[in-house]
Parts: structure tokens; sequence; C-alpha cells
């Protein structure tokens, strides 16, 4: 049910991602700051699928490594695309430490569904950018 939540069928994308990050953020820790604008037709199931499964890595990657105090989740329709954005102020990642599958998974599930994703870190925290064409 983790991988793929009954709310994310039954009631779409923005159910999904906000019952997400109240399940993994609901001791207060790190601040969230979440803002979801869907278009007017819900977006493909495999888009969605991938936009929380990217969301939510990135939400489990914030709480267990980032040590933030603020995680901003933004998603947006533009230019035929579904945009997630997460940003935090944790101590960032640190690039000699060995990367886990998380991050190669969210690269692979961006891939799949058509779109890219980028991400950048330093010292001030971990920008994320998947690009998902609708």
């Amino acid at each position: 049910l983790l991988l793929r939540p009954p709310q994310l069928d039954a009631l779409g994308l923005e159910a999904a991602l906000r019952w997400q990050a109240n399940a993994l953020l609901r001791n207060g820790t790190p601040v969230l700051d979440l803002s979801v604008g869907m278009p007017a037709t819900r977006p493909p199931p495999a888009v969605e699928l991938a936009c929380f499964r990217i969301a939510q890595e990135a939400l489990t990657n914030v709480v267990r490594h980032a040590g933030a105090r603020h995680v901003r989740v933004r998603v947006a329709c533009e230019d035929d695309a579904l945009h997630l954005r997460v940003e935090d102020d944790g101590i960032g990642i640190d690039p000699a430490r060995p990367q886990g599958l998380g991050l190669l998974t969210m690269r692979e599930r961006a891939q799949l569904a058509g779109g890219t994703l980028r991400i950048d870190s330093d010292a001030q925290g971990t920008r994320l950018h998947a690009r998902l064409p609708l």
C-alpha cells in the first residue's frame, strides 16, 4: 500500500501526496510547505504514480538524512508537463558518500515516464526537480 496507496487511485495525486507527507512528517519536523496545482484533467496513471513515488522517496530522504528544518514540495503543470519540486534547507548530499538506491530509483522512475530528474545539493540544502510529460 505504501508503493501505491489507495488514495492515489481513488482521490488522485494531491490527496495521496498530502497523506504521504502527513504520515512521514507527523511530528512536525521538518515543517512542510506543500502546494499542488493540478491540471483540469487528471494526469495519466503512470505520471501520477511516478510523481508520487519520486516525492515519497525525496521526503523520506529529507526525514532520514537531511537534518532539515523546512521542506517545500511544489507540484505544478507547465509546458505540457507535470513539475515536481522538493527543496529542503538541510545539510545537502555529501558527494563523497556512496549514493543509495533511492536516488537511482527516482531517476529511473522519471525516465520511464518519459521525463527528467535533476538534483542540486550544497551545504544549504537539496533541490530536486522532476519534469514528467503529460
